[in-house]
């Protein structure tokens, strides 16, 4: 993508965002900027320059809430998508799409709504990182690889290399999605993340790497305000310690030839 798609992407996403963070702030939401977009507040005041998305988290609660109000409540150029509304969406964390826009990931096989969008992603409690945990999110895994086979969603882009050898791993999921519901498994899957709102762990849910993103909840209790493209969003009041455990030095820029999009993107379309 060059670098002037990019920035047309970023704009887009940034006025989604502000729907977000207008909506969270007139139904007393709390949301936060995470992963590297809150990195990019921190660092750059804004999008790190080669960062093709935008992800903003919420403590479970308040992403049920927001996921209840949001449908009022979105301007009508905006769309909301979560697996239970939408029976090609495999994901589990909530996405606001703008309509009339593509964004479409390269060989996904998503037939799910594909605009250019903002990633909500909903945070569990746990009692931290153990046997405990890594038991429960390899059932989550499980539980996420049948949601995605049933959605015809695979794992791996184009350009990844070994696509034989990665559809052979994902071909049982495919066979035994045949005979499940998807609603069956979204089902488990959220149930399976209720927990004690007293445990001292928060895990971003959504993430491919779940103990990378699990953060003690103190990160989380109170909020700040941080610049981001001229806005001001709220992040995590102790965003430096969550920054450092996700990023260690996170000041210091990564060498070149790691600047690049995470995304694959086949497909663009501004509506324009």
């Amino acid at each position: 993508m060059d670098k002037k798609t990019l920035r047309k992407v970023q704009l887009v996403q940034l006025e989604i965002a502000k729907e977000i963070a207008r909506i969270c702030e007139e139904n007393k939401i709390n949301y936060y900027l995470i992963g590297g977009t809150l990195l990019g507040a921190i660092r750059h005041k804004g999008f790190i320059p080669w960062d093709d998305d935008l992800d903003i988290g919420m403590i479970r609660s308040d992403y049920e809430k927001f996921m209840q109000i949001a449908p009022k409540c979105l301007d009508d150029k905006y769309a909301l998508i979560d697996w239970k509304s939408d029976l090609n969406y495999p994901h589990p964390m909530g996405k606001i799409i703008k309509k009339g826009t593509i964004y479409r990931e390269s060989k996904r096989n998503d037939n799910g709504n594909q605009g250019i969008w903002v990633d909500i992603f909903p945070y569990d409690y746990t009692s931290g990182i153990g046997k405990d945990f890594a038991k429960k999110t390899f059932k989550l895994k499980v539980l996420r690889s049948l949601v995605r086979a049933k959605c015809n969603y695979q794992t791996w882009q184009s350009g990844e290399g070994i696509i034989l050898s990665k559809y052979i791993k994902n071909l049982p999921f495919r066979l035994a999605a045949i005979f499940l519901k998807k609603e069956t498994l979204v089902e488990k899957y959220e149930m399976l993340c209720v927990e004690d709102e007293n445990l001292k762990y928060l895990y971003e849910n959504g993430t491919e790497d779940y103990e990378k993103w699990c953060f003690p909840r103190e990160y989380f209790i109170e909020q700040t305000r941080a610049e981001f493209e001229g806005c001001y969003f709220s992040i995590p009041q102790k965003y430096d310690e969550y920054l450092r455990r996700a990023y260690g030095e996170y000041m210091e820029l990564p060498p070149e030839n790691e600047r690049e999009n995470r995304h694959l993107i086949e497909e663009i379309n501004f509506g324009e």
